[in-house]
């Protein structure tokens, strides 16, 4: 029987998420008008699961096995805070596990799906592998590094960064009562004096701490990075964010920062505020354009744009990049042990999109797909991509 669990940021859901399943369901919740909808969010919950048994009977099982399917479905859905999911949400459903995932956005309208794959070209800018980056959320109260993907994410903070600038205060003192103490320095009058002549006020010798900081901070945290060229969210507040930039040239520190105190902001909250910085699926998908373009303006081997050819090939694990009509669905079936291809114009039964399914095998051996309008893909087909081989 299935077991009902949140996705968190686990590889593992990723990987669970790509892989085939019989069946896999899928459904897209918009939460956000439950509220103001007629009968609230009974309503609601009905039509969900009603929408969840259609799909169920569709699907070649017995009837013990669609029970249990649709119990644990059942569950989830009436386990759900709706409120605290808008505005949505998506349920993936399979025989081992049930899971939702927040959105932060709503779909465009409830969506159901089924088929060996779940339907995940909804959230392709979240499955993307390799697309790491860097957070640095600093405050002068302290300093975090968190090395993260679109999904998940970890805390890498270096050993060696300064604890909090009273930190650095500290140490400022030290070093200027133990510059007064020295010979010809004078008594603690002197010590004073000394202090008067090297910093004008208070509000300098802050400003003097706070770049000190800063700059042991961002030595630590770029020997840290050393070598590595996935791009540095900053996270902080404004004056501190401008001394940062000041401390140097760092190519791989995106030009925007989040300004908030990070202090304030639990770590999937950093995560969600930096993701907001990162360039958006159309630009991360023009080098893969480009890519297909140049060749088949040379008519290379390496590139298909026959569903059936790149389904095949997704299926072999050959698929290195592949773009998808976001505006299209080919519904239909494919054997993945014989490699034939099924496609017809409206799901009838048993039928899935053959799109995304080629998306999601693409994304489970490691490759890339991204989501376009058709009219931006080459030759305006519904689908291209570029093979390893």
């Amino acid at each position: 029987m299935p077991q009902t669990a949140d996705i968190t940021a686990a590889t593992g859901d990723r990987d669970w998420l790509l892989a085939a399943h019989d069946p896999a369901v899928t459904l897209y919740v918009a939460t956000e008008p439950v509220q103001r909808a007629v009968g609230g969010s009974g309503a609601k919950l009905q039509h969900l699961r009603q929408a969840l048994e259609q799909r169920l009977q569709s699907c070649d099982l017995t009837p013990e096995r669609r029970k249990d399917l649709l119990d644990a479905g059942e569950r989830a859905l009436s386990g759900a805070d709706l409120a605290a999911l808008d505005p949505g949400f998506a349920l993936f459903l399979a025989e081992d596990r049930v899971e939702t995932l927040p959105l932060g956005e709503a779909p465009p309208q409830d969506i159901s799906a089924v088929g060996h794959r779940f339907l995940l070209r909804p959230i392709l800018d979240r499955l993307g592998p390799g697309e790491r980056f860097h957070i640095l959320a600093m405050s002068a109260g302290g300093t975090r590094l968190l090395e993260a993907t679109r999904e998940h994410w970890r805390d890498i903070t270096p050993q060696d960064l300064p604890h909090s600038l009273s930190e650095v205060v500290a140490g400022t003192e030290v070093e200027i009562t133990r510059q007064a103490n020295q010979p010809g320095r004078g008594s603690a009058g002197g010590a004073t004096s000394a202090t008067r002549h090297s910093y004008e006020s208070p509000a300098e010798l802050h400003k003097t701490q706070l770049v000190d900081y800063i700059r042991h901070s961002v030595n630590a945290v770029r020997r840290r990075l050393a070598g590595d060229p996935a791009p540095v969210v900053l996270v902080a507040e404004p004056e501190l964010a401008g001394q940062v930039r000041g401390a140097g040239d760092w190519p791989e520190l995106l030009p925007d920062f989040v300004s908030r105190h990070p202090a304030r902001l639990r770590d999937e909250e950093l995560h969600a505020a930096a993701l907001s910085l990162l360039p958006p699926e159309d630009e991360r998908a023009a080098p893969v354009l480009d890519r297909i373009q140049a060749r088949l303006g040379t008519a290379e081997p390496t590139v298909a744009i026959k569903l059936e050819e790149i389904l095949t090939a997704a299926r072999d694990g050959r698929v290195d990049s592949l773009l998808i009509a976001a505006d299209e669905t080919i519904w239909g079936r494919f054997d993945e042990d014989g490699g034939g291809v099924t496609a017809r114009g409206t799901q009838t039964g048993g039928e899935e999109d053959l799109l995304n399914l080629a998306a999601v095998m693409t994304l489970a051996a490691g490759g890339t797909a991204f989501s376009l309008p058709r009219s931006r893909l080459p030759r305006s087909v519904p689908a291209a991509a570029a093979l390893r081989y």
